[in-house]
């Protein structure tokens, strides 16, 4: 059979090696809109938060988890993406 470097098991030093240099597999258009979509990305979690408040309010407690951790998640991949806009180099 065919081994694949990207499908094959990697040993968790190369794990953090490959998530440190995670700001080079960025594609070049990407970089231009790295603020744009952490902004986008940033008001959906505004807005998955206040939909987790209003079905608290309505008192479904257990369906609010989801909006929150969808929110959370959002929130921190827009705080990736805006640091990785700090420090990348301006294109050409």
């Amino acid at each position: 059979m065919f081994t694949n470097d990207s499908t094959t098991r990697r040993p968790a030093s190369n794990l953090v090696s490959s998530w440190a240099r995670g700001r080079r597999e960025i594609t070049p258009r990407a970089y231009r809109h790295l603020r744009g979509l952490a902004a986008i990305r940033f008001a959906v979690g505004v807005y998955l938060t206040g939909l987790g408040a209003v079905m608290l309010s309505y008192g479904h407690d257990r369906l609010a988890v989801i909006p929150f951790a969808g929110a959370a998640v959002l929130f921190a991949i827009a705080w990736l993406d805006f640091s990785a806009a700090r420090t990348a180099s301006p294109l050409p």
